[in-house]
């Protein structure tokens, strides 16, 4: 039986079904628009999201790879730009910040605003440029470009505190004095504003940090002790607020040391205090020593050194010796002490001043001596042989100190004594201190009356203003048989 052909049938296009597929076709694209504008911003808020994260944990590279995704998918979104600008500003990266913070002003003044926020972050890079310029002109001219930002942010207590650093940028670029009393004004303005609550309540967590670093650097440079307390606690609560940065804790143990250093009180008002501040020195000593972080040590070992000496000689000087010499003692056991040639300095005179104490027993000013000495030969190591004009001053400073140590060794160091006023007076032959000691120490050494002499008469030339009293004295010992 025969198949029976079957016949194709012709397939036609009707307008119905060309009207079908082209909306098919309209579909699938807009799906597929949808589905990329869909994981495009999936994944600008993913980056968004993930990089307010890590700049919240101080983790700012990955942070900024984040946001700079988040920037290329959304290069409008203000948020993005502010952290961006911020980081870019904690990394030094000041260009890159104005070109954040002025894209973020695009986009604002098109939706015909600007905010508050923006013209204190422009205000700071322009600071933060002035700070990194060496020429006065530039300088200048940044600093009025965010002079300009603060003082149109008029609503909040960050603009009054910008000017403020304007003032102290200044002050440190330029050393002018009127500059950082102008910059005391503001932030004595600004202390009186916040104690208003209304006020208080608008100040940002970044903008207290700016406003307690701020007036802690204006009341360290006070010589009055109370400013200088003031001055810790201000550093002190800018800790507090920021825990990752460690200049307030440096500026801390600097404003520290500068009031110990002119702190002359009782013994009484010592005893009373020396327990909370030996428990400061420890407690800011075990922080650096025990970090592994190298930036971190650098930043605050020179710092603390140097309010650890300043507190040993106010301990000195208010007749705590035995305070005073354990502060030395503990200062030797870190590789900075014999790093840096001031400490080894300060303790040199400290040790000397003991030695050279009024009513000392013979033995105990024997005692004196050998721990004095036992400075000065690792000092003059630290002080080489430099010739610059502090360097040689040091060094014959400390020649002189040693010689006197040796002197009241009596014969046996009389001979060294005058060898090393010797070597001082070559660095300063007209000193009137080097030419003195060396006649006092060549009378008792009964040396020729020919060198004693010589050194006398320069001594005598020198003796002019203050050292003319202390010459007639000299003259009378010389001249006892």
């Amino acid at each position: 039986m025969a198949i029976a052909k079957i016949e194709k049938k012709k397939v036609e296009l009707t307008k119905e079904a060309l009207f079908q597929l082209i909306g098919a076709g309209v579909l699938a694209v807009t799906s597929l628009v949808l589905g990329w504008v869909a994981l495009t911003n999936w994944r600008a808020k993913s980056s968004i999201l993930s990089g307010y994260q890590l700049y919240d944990g101080n983790q700012a590279g990955q942070a900024k790879r984040e946001l700079t995704d988040a920037a290329h998918l959304k290069p409008d979104h203000i948020g993005t730009r502010e952290v961006l600008a911020k980081l870019a500003c904690d990394l030094g990266e000041l260009s890159a910040a104005e070109e954040h913070y002025r894209k973020i002003r695009e986009v604002q003044r098109e939706a015909g605003s600007d905010s508050t926020a923006l013209k204190i972050g422009m205000g700071v890079v322009y600071l933060k440029m002035a700070d990194k310029a060496t020429a006065t002109k530039e300088i200048q001219d940044l600093v009025e470009k965010a002079r300009a930002e603060f003082r149109a942010a008029t609503n909040v207590p960050e603009g009054d505190i910008g000017l403020g650093h304007c003032e102290l940028v200044l002050a440190s670029k330029t050393g002018n004095p009127k500059n950082l009393a102008a910059a005391g004004e503001i932030f004595k303005r600004v202390r009186t504003a916040l104690n208003n609550h209304d006020t208080a309540a608008k100040i940002s967590r970044d903008g207290l940090i700016d406003y307690y670093s701020g007036l802690g650097r204006v009341l360290s440079s006070s010589d009055k002790l109370e400013d200088l307390r003031e001055a810790r606690e201000a550093f002190q609560s800018c800790v507090q607020l920021a825990r990752r940065w460690e200049v307030p804790r440096s500026n801390m143990l600097l404003a520290e040391a500068r009031r110990w250093t002119l702190w002359n009180g009782t013994a009484a008002e010592m005893n009373a205090l020396e327990p909370e501040v030996t428990q400061f020195r420890k407690t800011l000593g075990s922080y650096w020593k025990d970090s592994r972080d190298s930036n971190l040590i650098t930043a605050h070992r020179v710092p603390w050194m140097i309010f650890s000496v300043a507190f040993a000689q106010a301990l000195a000087r208010s007749g705590n010796t035995a305070a005073a010499g354990a502060i030395f003692a503990d200062l030797r056991g870190t590789a900075l002490y014999n790093e840096m040639p001031d400490p080894l300095l300060l303790e040199s005179r400290f040790r000397c001043e003991l030695a050279l104490k009024e009513g000392l027993k013979p033995g105990d000013q024997d005692n004196a001596v050998r721990e004095a000495l036992a400075v000065f030969d690792p000092l003059l190591k630290r002080l080489g042989t430099a010739q610059d004009e502090t360097a040689k001053d040091r060094r014959a400073r400390t020649l002189n100190n040693l010689a006197v140590m040796r002197a009241l060794q009596g014969t046996p160091g009389y001979k060294i004594a005058q060898d090393q006023l010797n070597d001082a007076l070559k660095l300063y032959p007209d000193d009137y201190v080097f030419n003195r000691n060396l006649a006092l120490v060549m009378k008792r050494a009964k040396a020729p009356a020919a060198g004693l002499q010589a050194a006398l008469d320069k001594a005598k030339a020198a003796a002019t203003g203050k050292f003319a009293e202390d010459f007639e004295k000299v003259q009378k010992v010389i001249e006892d048989k």
